[in-house]
């Protein structure tokens, strides 16, 4: 198996979309059954810009032989604001004010994790430690020391993965109505 992990390039913007919406729970095999208003199309128009939470420049991508396997975005906490406001645009062009309701999901001195996944063929390769040691290596860079993100309670299998890895919960913090183990990891 030949793995390799990259930086995504907007032609990745496809991919990216998947990725987000499989880690919020979307069914990626029904898209065109998800009404809501954060979908595929919203999501992959974030992911080919390079403002927002989803843009291709925020993630990295993993290939196994060529084909891709799984992706996660990451960005600094304290550009949350800043970025975010890409998502508000893209909802007002589509006639949707979800927006400004949406409560913080990072917090500054954090590199958060906003979006990881891998596609279910490739799972329990190893694939979503070599993409979140890739963020580690991301928040040396950017003199970052502490890597965060938000799990969902009822995702035990995640939980134990981001556990495994380091992260250790801080606190509860509810995402569009749902309440979420916020964890964080000093790198």
């Amino acid at each position: 198996m030949n793995k390799i992990i990259r930086e995504a390039t907007k032609q990745d913007s496809d991919t990216i979309a998947k990725v987000v919406l499989l880690a919020i729970g979307v069914d990626i095999e029904r898209l065109s059954e998800h009404t809501s208003p954060f979908n595929y199309e919203l999501v992959k128009a974030l992911a080919e810009r390079e403002d927002s939470q989803y843009s291709y420049k925020n993630c990295y991508v993993c290939e196994v032989d060529g084909k891709v396997a799984g992706a996660i975005c990451s960005y600094d906490g304290a550009r949350l604001y800043e970025l975010r406001e890409a998502l508000f645009q893209e909802l007002e062009k589509r006639g949707t004010q979800l927006g400004k309701k949406i409560t913080d999901e990072c917090e500054s001195g954090e590199l958060y994790i906003d979006s990881l996944a891998v596609f279910k063929e490739y799972r329990g390769q190893g694939i979503a430690k070599a993409l979140i040691a890739r963020v580690e290596e991301k928040s040396q860079l950017l003199n970052i020391p502490t890597l965060g993100l938000l799990v969902d309670n009822e995702n035990p299998t995640a939980a134990k993965l981001y556990t495994s890895l380091g992260f250790v919960p801080v606190n509860i913090r509810e995402f569009l109505g749902i309440p979420m183990t916020h964890m964080q990891k000093e790198v």
